[in-house]
């Protein structure tokens, strides 16, 4: 980087010169967008203005670096008639929580959807190895286990009902998503993250699918 100190007319301003690698692979930024800059406590700033012609893309777009996250849980609220959803930015791995209106579900169920293989971590390709069906007070959802073949994490991946059949109606294969059988149920003192339901670990306060602070964890010492 080379930082060029300018002075006109009484005025200092500076020109920033940044490698072309740092601009396309780390800023994203490939000439369409605007770059805004903020200083904070002495801290350049960098991001992109990206002037979104769907909402619900800026709903689903990273609040810091504004690039498309991936959704990690979307479940259905059915009191509020809403669904919320948690995500991550797979550029600066933060994540967000957002709840989408259920009157409006197929405006913006398709962004959700072109997500869902993607890796949250990595923004890799994510493989199905195992699901789980699950029924509750709050209505079905599924627990999707997937494989990134680009980083080689375990990702799981929480659906509503309503989601899972909308991706299931988008797949080539012909088994109906009823017609598998629910795994065998879990031991009951199992500790499971109250944000994505990853079990976690005896002693573990942190969970390693989504980084929520696990505060009840009867095993934690």
């Amino acid at each position: 980087m080379k930082i060029q100190e300018i002075i006109r007319n009484g005025s200092k301003y500076y020109h920033i010169y940044l490698p072309k690698n740092v601009i396309e692979n780390v800023l994203h930024w490939r000439g369409k967008e605007s770059l805004a800059y903020q200083v904070i406590n002495e801290s350049l700033i960098i991001k992109k203005e990206i002037n979104l012609s769907d909402e619900w893309q800026e709903h689903l777009s990273c609040k810091v670096c504004y690039n498309p996250v991936n959704p990690i849980k979307i479940m259905k609220n059915p009191l509020r008639n809403t669904y919320i959803v948690v995500a991550r930015c797979p550029t600066d791995q933060t994540i967000i929580k957002t709840t989408l209106p259920a009157t409006e579900f197929h405006a913006w169920k398709t962004i959700i959807l072109s997500r869902i293989f993607n890796c949250d971590i990595c923004n890799g390709t994510l493989i199905e190895e195992r699901r789980k069906f699950i029924h509750s007070s709050i209505g079905f959802r599924v627990h999707l286990r997937m494989f990134c073949r680009d980083c080689g994490r375990h990702r799981i991946k929480v659906l509503a009902q309503e989601l899972w059949d909308e991706l299931h109606l988008q797949d080539s294969h012909p088994s109906a998503s009823h017609s598998l059988p629910p795994e065998p149920s879990e031991d009951p003192t199992t500790v499971r993250c109250p944000t994505c339901e990853e079990p976690i670990d005896l002693d573990q306060s942190f969970c390693g699918q989504c980084g929520t602070f696990i505060i009840n964890n009867p095993h934690r010492k």
